[in-house]
């Protein structure tokens, strides 16, 4: 009888463990599934939105650029298939899925980051920096975009050296805005359970 009492016992200690495991893959399962359906729209989305882009650089204008940029962020606002994406990674035991998935969270992930509203908006200020951007040089007061087809084509060395130092003036407006966009995107990354925002990148690769 104890025997018999043991035996059902482990039977059902055995079966239980069983299922712990089926449950603790599903939800593995359904992130991969996720993600790989996010990837897929963005990837329509993506192409929607160089034409616009284009459109934009080349007439100054575009009707659909912000509502594709909006769309490429909601569908990358969902926080559930980015939670702990390392301990997601370690519960994926086959290596096809596991490469597969590496290269979609690859785009996804520094995407992602560059869309949270605080880094997105400073991207943004510091992109109108570099625009409205002049610099000194002998006493003509010249654009960025000047500076450098001048240090790249001119014939004259010490032109090209005064033009180098100018446009790299330019460091000088920037630093500050790029070090807190360092400092956000560690944070970010450290969100989705990695130490920082290398971390997340390298961990990406084939190496990581």
């Amino acid at each position: 009888m104890i025997s018999n009492s043991r035996y059902i016992h482990s039977v059902f200690i055995a079966l239980f463990f069983f299922c712990s495991l089926i449950k603790a893959d599903t939800p593995v399962s359904n992130i991969v599934v996720k993600l790989e359906t996010i990837g897929t729209r963005l990837e329509w989305i993506n192409y929607r939105l160089n034409l616009e882009q284009w459109e934009f650089h080349v007439n100054g204008t575009s009707d659909s650029l912000t509502f594709y940029q909006d769309l490429y962020r909601y569908l990358l606002s969902d926080p559930e298939p980015f939670k702990n994406l390392p301990v997601t990674m370690v519960g994926i035991t086959d290596k096809e899925q596991k490469h597969r998935l590496r290269l979609l969270l690859a785009k996804l992930l520094p995407d992602r980051i560059s869309f949270q509203p605080e880094i997105s908006s400073l991207h943004d200020s510091l992109n109108d920096l570099i625009n409205d951007f002049h610099s000194d040089l002998q006493g003509q007061v010249l654009p960025l975009a000047q500076l450098n087809k001048m240090y790249r084509v001119s014939r004259n060395r010490m032109e090209r050296e005064y033009a180098f130092r100018a446009a790299n003036a330019l460091g000088d407006t920037i630093s500050y805005g790029m070090s807190r966009i360092f400092e956000l995107r560690n944070r970010e990354s450290a969100k989705l359970g990695y130490q920082n925002y290398f971390d997340m990148v390298a961990s990406q690769t084939p190496l990581g």
